[in-house]
């Protein structure tokens, strides 16, 4: 299951970077131009776009910080995860022309409030016992899970559905291996 997810979301980083350089190339290919979106966004999807990069962010920050911490393998592998999930979510901000809220790329660095407090209460959580890291990496692919469900009600453009059903069916898989251990 682990290598379709990986094949599909390759599939995708290489059909967005190929529409990004497409659009980028401005007319009759002379030089960089700015890349015009396909088409309008609504609001929601705007701020589900920008939401789950974070939130992704916030994920893979978390695994990593554990990782370090109980040097375990499921931590990194699922952070490793989580850095294809933030990839794939920035090339739909490429594609649609938006600001990338992921300015400093550094563990426990966010661009809201919300989601650095998220960071610090779930590091804190997970803080002292490896089951309960664990339990926090449940928390974490619920939360998400909930986070991608409610995004696709709010969509109805193909590729943003596409890459937030991948992106759910990999939680579904972090939550498992999660609830496994």
């Amino acid at each position: 299951m682990r290598t379709r997810v990986l094949i599909l979301t390759l599939a995708l980083v290489g059909t967005l970077t190929l529409c990004a350089g497409a659009a980028q190339r401005g007319k009759g290919g002379k030089g960089p131009a700015v890349p015009a979106p396909a088409t309008e966004l609504t609001p929601e999807e705007t701020a589900n776009i920008l939401h789950m990069r974070e939130e992704e962010k916030m994920a893979r920050d978390v695994y990593q910080t554990f990782a370090e911490m109980y040097d375990c393998a499921i931590f990194t592998r699922i952070a490793a995860a989580e850095q294809r999930h933030m990839d794939a979510i920035g090339l739909l901000i490429i594609k649609y022309g938006l600001t990338d809220p992921v300015t400093d790329d550094s563990i426990g660095a966010f661009s809201t409030l919300e989601l650095e407090t998220a960071y610090d209460a779930f590091v804190e959580a997970g803080t002292g016992s490896l089951p309960a890291a664990f339990e926090v990496g449940v928390q974490i692919e619920e939360l998400d899970i909930a986070d991608l469900e409610a995004a696709l009600l709010q969509t109805d453009k193909t590729d943003i559905q596409w890459v937030f059903e991948n992106l759910l069916n990999a939680s579904d898989n972090h939550w498992t291996a999660f609830t496994r251990q």
